[in-house]
C-alpha cells in the first residue's frame, strides 16, 4: 500500500529477524470457492477428486520434509491417515449421498461434528487433533476450486503474508523464496508455528488485520522472537 511506517504486535513463535518484500496470500471470497472447473460431476465425483487432489498435495509435502529429515512431518502424515479415516471422509461421503449436500457443506459439517466430539474428550492429545481436522477441511474446500495461489518460482524471496496458512503450505514453501511468515491467526502450538521453528524461518502470528495493511508494494519488518511487525521500517 506504499504507506508510512507502521509498527504492529503479534505473537513471535520461531526466532529470527528478517526485513523483505512482502507477498500476500489472500483468502478466497466465498463466490470464488463455489467456482469449480467446468465439468460434468456430480458432488459425489467432486469431492473424490478433491480427496485424491489433497491427498497427493500432501503426500507431496510429507515426502519433502521427510527428505529433510524434519521430523514434524509426521504433523503431515497425521493428515493423511485422517483422510483415509471412515469417520471423516466416510461421513462427507453420507451427507453428499444421503443428504443431497453439496461439498463444501458435507466437509464443513463433518468438520465442525468431529471437531465438537473431539472437544469432549480429557485426553489432550486426542484434542490437539482438532488442529488436524480443520486444516484438512480448509485445504479439501481450497482445493475444490481451480484458482491457484501466487506463482511461488517467479517472486522474489519476500516475507509471506495471509490469513492463516495450512501445514502443507509451509511444508512446500521454498526456503530460498521465503524469509518469514506473518499471518493474523495462530498459536505457538499451530501447524504453522511448528513447522516454522523445524524449518529455521522466522515467524509472527496473532497479528492482526495484517492482510489488509500490506500488498506487494510494501516492505515489512518482522521479529520472531517479540513479535514485532513493522511495516515500511
Amino acid at each position: 500500500m506504499n504507506q508510512s511506517m507502521l509498527k504492529l504486535k503479534g505473537l513471535g513463535v520461531s526466532t529470527g529477524v528478517t526485513t523483505g518484500p512482502v507477498l500476500v496470500f489472500n483468502v478466497l471470497k466465498e463466490n470464488e470457492l463455489l467456482e469449480v472447473p467446468k465439468e460434468d460431476l456430480n458432488e459425489l465425483e467432486r469431492f473424490e477428486k478433491t480427496l485424491q487432489r489433497t491427498r497427493e498435495d500432501i503426500e507431496a509435502a510429507y515426502k519433502m520434509l521427510v527428505k529433510k529429515g524434519v521430523s514434524e512431518g509426521e504433523i503431515l502424515g497425521a493428515h493423511l491417515q485422517i483422510l483415509d479415516d471412515e469417520e471423516f471422509s466416510g461421513s462427507i461421503r453420507t451427507l453428499i449421498s444421503d443428504k443431497n449436500m453439496k461439498v463444501k457443506d458435507a466437509v464443513e459439517e463433518t468438520v465442525k461434528k468431529i471437531s465438537a466430539a473431539l472437544r469432549e474428550t480429557k485426553s489432550e492429545y486426542i484434542r490437539s487433533r482438532i488442529m488436524d481436522i480443520d486444516d484438512l477441511g480448509e485445504q479439501l474446500i481450497r482445493n475444490m476450486t481451480s484458482k491457484k495461489g501466487a506463482a511461488i518460482s517467479s517472486v522474489k524471496p519476500s516475507i509471506f503474508v495471509a490469513k492463516d496458512f495450512s501445514a502443507t503450505d509451509v511444508a512446500t514453501m521454498d526456503k530460498g523464496k521465503i524469509l518469514g511468515i506473518v499471518t493474523e491467526e495462530g498459536s505457538p502450538i499451530s501447524h504453522v508455528s511448528i513447522l516454522a521453528r523445524a524449518l529455521k524461518i522466522p515467524a509472527v502470528v496473532k497479528c492482526q488485520n495484517i492482510v489488509d495493511q500490506v500488498d506487494s508494494r510494501d516492505t515489512i519488518f518482522i521479529d520472531g522472537s517479540t513479535g514485532e511487525v513493522v511495516i515500511n521500517p
